[in-house]
């Protein structure tokens, strides 16, 4: 059939609140659910003639399929993030570590030699498992590029160590689900390492309002400093 390019749809409408609920609370109150394919689901609609046929799977993994749901909330990460300056090489005769460095002016703490952001931050559309493996490597990084308007420049998530953390991932999530699945052979090694690479291109960082971390960074002087305006409470940091 996948010679034939014919593609397999499921109706998750079909799939009740209850049922999910029955099934987290029985594989252990995980936010990650796994929910068995019915039977009568693992057809294929193929046209013949004027009319159109049903036909069942004849895929030797189809008894394994299975779908997983992700409960959406948000995830409190619980520690201060490390905040770095990435200076590209192509600038570095005019913007480089030994002429920039970072000012510890609140949001940023300076604590046993490291830079950190002093802010709750909360994680969203991630696994609380995969967010135990990587919040300790996670970093929020400067680009020091040639600045443009208002002398901004940008920032991004960073993961640190990221094959690691794949590994660690993989390990764990293959010791939950042989928890609940008992069996090894259940597993796909392969989708839970897509699962990861999914979750590392997703996450995104949040206030405790619910609203996306808005930071910017500053430079006066030889001086990068990290601005962090709280959009409820109107809480900015800047240079003098």
């Amino acid at each position: 059939m996948k010679e034939q390019g014919l593609e397999l749809t499921f109706n998750l409408n079909k799939v009740s609140f209850e049922e999910l609920e029955r099934n987290r609370i029985a594989q252990g109150n995980h936010d990650e659910i796994i929910f068995p394919v019915p039977q009568d689901w693992k057809k294929v609609l193929i046209p013949f003639g004027d009319t159109n046929t049903y036909v069942n799977l004849n895929d030797p993994q189809a008894d394994f399929l299975r779908l997983l749901f992700l409960k959406r909330e948000f995830i409190p990460l619980n520690l201060n993030l490390p905040v770095l300056l990435f200076f590209p090489i192509k600038n570095s005769k005019t913007i480089n570590p030994q002429l920039y460095t970072l000012e510890p002016s609140p949001p940023l703490i300076l604590n046993r030699g490291i830079y950190q952001i002093d802010v709750p931050l909360y994680a969203k559309d991630v696994s609380k498992l995969f967010l135990d493996v990587v919040k300790n490597n996670i970093a929020l990084t400067i680009v020091m590029s040639p600045p443009h308007k208002n002398n901004t420049i940008n920032w991004a998530i960073e993961f640190i160590d990221e094959k690691t953390l794949e590994n660690r991932f993989v390990e764990a999530i293959m010791a939950q689900e042989h928890g609940i699945l008992h069996d090894f052979a259940l597993i796909d090694e392969t989708s839970i390492r897509h699962r990861f690479r999914e979750y590392l291109r997703k996450l995104s960082l949040f206030l405790k309002d619910g609203s996306p971390l808005d930071l910017s960074a500053e430079i006066s002087g030889n001086k990068v400093f990290i601005i962090f305006e709280d959009k409820k409470e109107k809480v900015a940091s800047k240079p003098n």
